[in-house]
């Protein structure tokens, strides 16, 4: 039976052993065994060499289970709970899978200032009440040191309580196992393009695997694998394509063996240094004549390491969104929130998944991004993306 260790600010509660209990209660019906940070009773030390022998102890537990749960929602002021923040961060560390869960899962902004005074400040951003900048503005819901090394360790952050993220780690558990996976095929990965890829990229690399397949090519041809080629397309650009999109995300995208890529190595071609170099700044060009005077018809360039090709990348890209207002709807107005505008910009993380054999230098992928919406509120202010694969 694994074992999940219960991180979180929960042992300060005034009732928490029974709260820790039922959360190991409900491990035990998930089929795991919790591990609780007051589960060792310590009888022979106080003071500081009490609060050393817990440091001690909690550390072991972490050690011994097989994944952490942490609970990630704001712990007095607004952030999460420094104690487990070090939880998650050791648990990483030394290569537990971590989960967190936290009950709304909006930007970080966006929490922060319903928790604290704030008011704008000349640099763009919001400032506290003690002179800090709220400019973390990528998406994240908790810190991103936190948040990547939870998705870094091949977590998830979840919205929701501590069951619905139990819940989801058994679901992973389920859909891990190879027999699931043989009753689901990589269709994307059959025609060698990425999840999300529009009809138009699966309908070309269909074509371009046919001709080469085709039991009427004498050289090449193979029944076998032009019937497999054309299932993926029949259900990559058919009514089922939707139904198996959840389910290639929940099999294919919670694998551990795969590289994140840091910021750095992804460039979006249009920025004002990339233009400033080819002396595409001046006064008066459009942004479309920036464009053709650059010969660049790609968003940004993904750069991989030749170290990395044998292996899964995973790139996380900051895209701005529309976020309908979760106070109106979009449908007053008069509304505080949103000053009657309906939605509000913001930024939300695209997640690109790319299989070994889509590392291709040059490679350029067109993606539809209504593929990606991260929920029914959000969409991307953008509807195509176009990322090039570059090869260092």
């Amino acid at each position: 039976m694994k074992k999940i260790y219960l991180a979180g600010p929960d042992v300060f509660l005034p009732n928490a052993k029974f709260v820790l209990d039922s959360y190991k209660d409900l491990c035990s019906l998930h089929g795991f065994e919790g591990l609780s940070p007051i589960d060792t009773e310590i009888i022979d030390k106080t003071g500081i060499e009490l609060a050393k022998e817990i440091y001690q102890n909690n550390k072991k537990l972490i050690e011994k289970c097989d994944y952490v749960l942490a609970n990630c929602n704001f712990f007095r002021t607004a952030t999460v709970d420094d104690g487990t923040a070090w939880e998650i961060g050791y648990a990483c560390a030394i290569g537990k899978k971590v989960f967190g869960y936290i009950s709304q899962k909006l930007p970080l902004v966006d929490l922060v200032r319903s928790r604290i005074p704030t008011r704008p400040h000349e640099s763009g951003y919001l400032i506290d009440s003690d002179g800090y900048l709220l400019n973390e503005t990528f998406g994240n819901s908790i810190n991103l040191m936190l948040e990547f090394s939870i998705l870094e360790s091949g977590g998830e952050l979840i919205q929701g309580d501590f069951e619905t993220a139990l819940k989801r780690i058994k679901e992973l558990e389920e859909v891990s196992s190879m027999s699931y996976k043989l009753h689901a095929p990589d269709y994307y990965q059959i025609l060698n393009v990425p999840f999300g890829s529009s009809e138009e990229i699966i309908k070309k690399a269909y074509r371009d695997l046919a001709k080469i397949y085709h039991p009427d090519n004498q050289t090449t041809g193979d029944n076998d694998k032009f019937r497999e080629i054309t299932t993926a397309y029949k259900v990559l650009t058919g009514k089922s394509r939707l139904r198996y999109d959840q389910i290639h995300k929940k099999i294919y995208q919670s694998s551990q063996n795969f590289i994140v890529l840091p910021p750095s190595r992804i460039v979006y071609t249009s920025s004002l240094t990339n233009l400033a170099k080819k002396g595409l700044m001046r006064v008066g060009l459009r942004n479309r004549d920036r464009k053709f005077g650059s010969g660049i018809f790609h968003d940004l360039d993904i750069f991989v390491k030749k170290s990395e090709l044998n292996s899964t990348v995973i790139v996380n890209i900051p895209l701005v969104v529309r976020i309908l207002c979760p106070e109106c709807k979009g449908s007053n107005i008069h509304c505080e929130s949103c000053n009657g505008m309906g939605t509000y910009k913001g930024t939300r993380d695209l997640q690109l998944k790319f299989e070994p054999s889509m590392l291709i230098h040059k490679k350029i992928y067109e993606l539809n991004l209504s593929h990606f919406r991260p929920d029914k509120f959000v969409h991307f202010k953008k509807n195509t993306l176009k990322v090039q694969i570059q090869v260092l």
